[in-house]
């Protein structure tokens, strides 16, 4: 029998998606306008990204997104085909992962992703006949049954000792098609012994036919085929009809995305443009939207004739019925998964989407940032560059950022609009190559007094100073006797005033120290047990100002920072007791890599690690609060490369190799007084079973909820400036209908605040 695991999908539609989700709740922050499939159901057209899917209502035109956070199982999507006779549609995952969903519900059956195999697991193709499911995969066919919802039989097709690739699957009354990297093998549907590789022969007849045919579909009572050939624009369609095969549609030779009969006509979506074909294999022909060019991955005809396609670039488009106009539209988010960087700063998220390898060197992503604001996503390119690395805001001028490329240095933005780029031709920035224009950015920062400093990376005068009058400084950084290897990193400034920068490369790696040009220092933390911890990753402080460092073997943390300069280096780790029953203790996090680290409002640490997670610890680091990883929460990955907190809301975001998701946290930064007190949600409706906010408060603020009598109801301390009751009293039980008063008071008594809220059962 296999595993069935059921959840339900509660999807969140984009319009009732508030600005403030509730404490506990997560979101997504993914594109959605790179699009590869289409399909319908009763009342919605639901589309297919790489990671997640939205459903477009075309009854109140709304529009849903669906994710791991909505309850789906996995993340790469491959394909999903809708079944509608079974009121269902079916999910495959790039790993074998299946989910089927049907109403409310999703079924997930694992068992291809959990089984030990050579070879890629991904979904090519799914096909519905019957009670059946077949699904098409590198090792062969895939059957699931929809009634019981598991795997009934496994098909291969090919020889003995080498399966082969099957792309498509068709079934017509009697037979079953199947084609594959070495041409269309055909069996008796019916046919009991199927498992046995014997049953299925080689249609011999069509053209190419030990080909790779890798689009199938049943059109008119005809199979349907594209043989797929290597060299551009060269594939071909055949239709069976009797036992000819027939070539059709002979303009259409490029790579097909996909074969779809929808009502009487055949789709065929492909590079570039999309053909409709009716019963005659006459055909027309979409290459342009008006807006932008086609570059169609799946296409579906409704039963009022209304055109839907899932397009690469310009997501869902369509066309309606008796229409000639092309219109686009899909869930705001980022252009593209990819980040290396995020920055919380003037009430907005950024994000940098270029990237560097294990060895610094660039990726070559294409230059771009985005920008969070307002609950909008912007995306900018830079068509001219590379590799957009880092990120810093203006403090003056909240519209302006400057971003730090890896080849080219520094871009400077007011809003969208590229104003100004420094480089080796206008500062002392420097080419990491001489004789070449390679000016390497690591990271930026902006102290107390509007200087700008720069990490020039690979080049003798590494940090750099720009002023607010515009004048320059370049200086040495300390780099201990690895002098040949200057590849800097990013860089964090703690209170007294001291830059710490992260030298991150295996040979030399450690940190360098910079107060002024006199008082400098290179050094290798050490861990517990005196050994050199070998690589760094990130460097933060928190609100006591001690410095948090974030290496391969965990944290060090630094108390009195000053005393580096003063050859005081060995730090410290904080002590994780094993309470097993022995003394044995643990360095906070010593497995792990960390990547990145933030500082909530409440003096918590935040650690998003390489390959465990996310954790937040209480504020000395002994105390672990949670820990996120894919198995228990909607994470995408557990591959944390960024931290950002917005420390209003207390919502943090985790910048993943999968993409951005946001989790609101309990914590906020405190205010000086009570003057911005609020509650949320203030009335709190019966609909709500969420926790209750109460923000805006002085640190560590006693909050006491009475009734309208006085009789106390519940008590807590702030968290930083917020306060979380979840609505019940002390004993757990949901208090009644009616008005509860909300006393403030600060931790010596001095300041107070009374608010109150209704509560409606």
């Amino acid at each position: 029998m296999n595993k069935i695991v059921s959840t339900v999908l509660l999807s969140l539609s984009i319009g009732t998606v508030l600005a403030q989700i509730p404490v506990g709740a997560w979101r997504d922050h993914l594109p959605y306008s790179q699009c590869y499939k289409v399909i319908k159901t009763d009342n919605k057209i639901i589309t297919a990204t790489a990671n997640n899917l939205f459903a477009y209502n075309t009854a109140d035109n709304s529009i849903e997104k669906l994710s791991t956070i909505s309850g789906l199982s996995d993340l790469g999507i491959a394909t999903m085909e809708y079944n509608i006779e079974k009121k269902l549609y079916l999910i495959a995952y790039t790993n074998g992962n299946i989910d089927i969903v049907k109403g409310n519900v999703i079924n997930n059956i694992a068992d291809v992703k959990n089984k030990t195999m050579l070879g890629s697991k991904r979904t090519n193709h799914i096909y519905f006949h019957g009670n059946y499911a077949y699904i098409s995969f590198f090792f062969g066919i895939v059957v699931v049954d929809l009634e019981r919802l598991e795997i009934k039989d496994t098909y291969t097709v090919g020889e003995a000792n080498e399966p082969y690739e099957v792309f498509s699957v068709v079934v017509d009354n009697t037979d079953i098609y199947a084609g594959t990297a070495k041409g269309i093998f055909k069996a008796d549907v019916n046919d009991p012994f199927l498992v046995d590789y014997n049953r299925w022969r080689r249609i011999d007849n069509i053209p190419n036919s030990t080909g790779k045919f890798d689009k199938l579909a049943i059109f008119d009572g005809k199979v349907i085929a594209n043989n797929y050939r290597e060299a551009y624009n060269t594939d071909a369609l055949y239709y069976l009809e009797g036992n000819s095969w027939n070539s059709f549609l002979p303009n259409a030779k490029l790579h097909k995305n996909e074969l779809r009969v929808s009502g009487n006509m055949l789709l065929v979506s492909c590079q570039g443009a999309v053909y409709t074909v009716n019963k005659n294999f006459e055909s027309s022909i979409i290459d342009t939207y008006g807006f932008d060019s086609a570059y169609p991955q799946s296409s579906l005809i409704d039963e009022v004739g209304n055109l839907w396609i899932a397009d690469q670039r310009s997501g869902l488009v369509s066309r309606r019925a008796n229409s000639s106009e092309f219109s686009s539209t899909f869930p705001n988010g980022p252009n593209t998964n990819g980040l290396i960087n995020m920055l919380w700063s003037n009430g907005s998220l950024y994000v940098t989407a270029g990237g560097l390898d294990a060895s610094w060197n660039n990726i070559s992503r294409a230059a771009e940032f985005y920008k969070f604001s307002d609950e909008t996503w912007t995306s900018v390119s830079n068509t001219s560059t590379i590799d957009y690395i880092s990120v810093v805001a203006d403090p003056v001028d909240p519209a302006k950022v400057y971003i730090g490329s890896w080849n080219n240095g520094v871009f400077v933005y007011d809003g969208n609009k590229l104003v100004e780029k420094y480089y080796y031709d206008n500062s002392p920035l420097q080419s990491s190559i001489p004789g070449t224009p390679f000016v390497r950015i690591g990271g930026m920062i902006f102290d107390d007094a509007k200087n700008l400093w720069i990490i020039n990376s690979g080049v003798k005068y590494q940090l750099i100073k720009k002023k607010p009058n515009g004048e320059w400084e370049a200086f040495e950084l300390a780099l201990g006797d690895n002098t040949n290897d200057h590849t800097i990193g990013g860089i964090h400034q703690d209170r007294n005033g001291m830059f710490w920068i992260v030298v991150p490369r295996v040979t030399g790696s450690g940190i360098s120290v910079f107060k002024s040009k006199n008082e400098k220092r290179f050094f290798n933390p050490k861990s517990l047990l005196g050994d050199v911890i070998p690589h760094i990753y990130c460097i933060t402080s928190d609100n006591d100002g001690v410095v948090w460092v974030g290496t391969d073997r965990g944290v060090v943390t630094y108390s009195n920072p000053e005393s580096v300069l003063d050859g005081n280096i060995d730090g410290d780790q904080p002590k994780i007791p094993r309470n097993d029953g022995t003394d044995i203790i643990d360095p906070l996090l010593g497995t792990e890599t960390v990547n990145c680290m933030a500082v909530d409002g409440a003096n918590r640490k935040w650690f998003g690690t390489e390959k465990g997670g996310a954790y937040l610890f209480s504020p000395d680091g002994t105390k672990e609060i949670h820990h996120f990883t894919t198995v228990n929460s909607p994470l995408f990955s557990n591959s944390i490369k960024s931290l950002a907190i917005d420390e209003k809301s207390g919502e943090v975001f985790f910048g993943t190799d999968q993409g951005i998701i946001s989790y609101r946290s309990n914590a906020t930064v405190a205010t000086d007084d009570f003057t911005n007190v609020y509650v949320f949600p203030n009335p709190v409706r019966e609909d709500y079973h969420g926790d209750i906010i109460i923000t805006g408060l002085i640190a560590d603020a006693s909050v006491k909820i009475t009734d309208v009598s006085g009789n106390l109801v519940y008590e807590t301390k702030s968290l930083g400036g917020q306060a979380v009751w979840d609505g019940n009293t002390g004993g757990g039980k949901r208090v009644a209908t009616g008005v509860y008063l909300i006393f403030c008071t600060n931790s010596d008594g001095t300041r107070t605040f009374v608010t109150k809220m209704l509560v409606v059962h």
